[in-house]
């Protein structure tokens, strides 16, 4: 049955542009790059600070506590964040075993018992998503207004901002303790989280934006965004840290690595504004609404192309030419073909197992629900 059309289809299918983007740079990732591509790096510096943002601003936006206790809340997103994130594990560890039987796959999953995601790397972001919810349910009730919610969501960025920049100087244990269920992003999810509360009512004004203004304004956040993306600076961690095994040259929220404190927070404000544009610029289409309503159930499947498949992508199916003006579009057009290979596979999860993947509440053809909203309190 064909879903009934909203005026806010175009916010449906922006998660899946953004998860179009997810596919896009970890396949980016997978080049060796040389000489004759670095202006592939220049591209790939665009994504992270556009993509994941938006994701927790949106998440912020739309964000409900209800009147549930804390027990049941936490229980909730337990249920929404971390059952998919174990899932998700289940369903990468067969490629893992007959595609890579050389790695050590075993050795890595004690790391799950603390929610690092070593070998379904891509669902770093459900454990950080959790954590901060988590957060999020004490610190929400007191955004009662406009300032104490710019407040309260530059105290978070900074706190989170310093925590991250100075981490090196930290003892090796503060270090390793934000790495527990993504820790280090915490505090900065929930900045982001505010910010996406603020927003809301404009999202809601946007829909009914005239073209040309829109379009506007989307011209105006890219060129605001660019001067952070490409001024940015990282520092190199020590060697044997593990932010060393990422690259160094962009912004990698799932290590840490923010750079500048003005340039992050521009870079992403702005690239979420930027693509918040392009979405509502673009047409919308079933299979874009389709990925958007499927975008975190792609995203833990997205786990199988980048810490498998796209080694063999790019190994098997490298660009006719080794030059940015073939790889960037030819790179498109795969990690479209990813997605959307993705995207049946998804459907059919989210109808036999919806309590797995991200819908509890919900009971399927195989399970029952595994979270029942609790009755309210009797009134005295």
């Amino acid at each position: 049955m064909q879903k009934k059309k909203s005026s806010l289809d175009w916010l449906v299918a922006s998660r899946g542009y953004a998860m179009f983007g997810v596919f896009l740079g970890h396949l980016m990732i997978s080049y060796r790059i040389d000489a004759d591509m670095t202006s592939l790096i220049t591209v790939g510096r665009f994504l992270e600070p556009t993509f994941v943002p938006f994701f927790v601003m949106l998440t912020g936006a739309f964000y409900q506590r209800g009147k549930n206790r804390f027990r049941s809340y936490a229980w909730l997103k337990f249920s929404q964040r971390m059952i998919p994130f174990y899932f998700y594990l289940l369903l990468v560890l067969p490629f893992h075993f007959i595609l890579m039987p050389e790695a050590d796959t075993l050795k890595w999953l004690p790391m799950y018992v603390v929610a690092v995601p070593y070998l379904s790397w891509p669902t770093w972001f459900l454990a950080a998503l959790f954590i901060s919810e988590i957060i999020y349910f004490f610190l929400q009730p007191f955004g009662k207004s406009k300032p104490e919610i710019i407040l309260l969501a530059l105290t978070c960025y900074t706190l989170g901002w310093l925590y991250n920049h100075y981490i090196f100087e930290l003892p090796p244990m503060a270090s390793l303790i934000g790495l527990v269920s993504m820790l280090h992003a915490s505090l900065v999810f929930c900045g982001f989280f505010f910010v996406g509360m603020l927003s809301k009512p404009f999202i809601m004004r946007f829909s009914r934006w005239p073209t040309y203004k829109v379009a506007l304004l989307g011209c105006t956040c890219l060129a605001l965004m660019t001067p952070g993306v490409l001024l940015n600076s990282f520092t190199v961690p020590p060697e044997g840290h593990y932010r060393a095994l990422f690259s160094q040259e962009m912004v990698i929220i799932s290590a840490g690595q923010y750079g500048n404190y003005f340039w992050f927070l521009s870079s992403t404000l702005f690239g979420a504004g930027t693509l918040l544009c392009i979405s509502r610029l673009i047409p919308v289409t079933a299979i874009m609404r389709t990925c958007g309503d499927q975008s975190l159930l792609l995203l833990g499947l997205n786990a199988i192309f980048h810490g498998v498949l796209n080694s063999y992508i790019v190994e098997y199916f490298p660009p006719p030419a080794n030059t940015l003006l073939w790889t960037l579009p030819y790179t498109l057009v795969l990690a479209m073909v990813s997605m959307l290979i993705c995207l049946p596979v998804a459907i059919i999860l989210s109808h036999y197992l919806p309590q797995l993947t991200g819908r509890p509440m919900l009971s399927g053809p195989w399970l029952p629900a595994i979270y029942r909203k609790p009755a309210p309190s009797p009134k005295r």
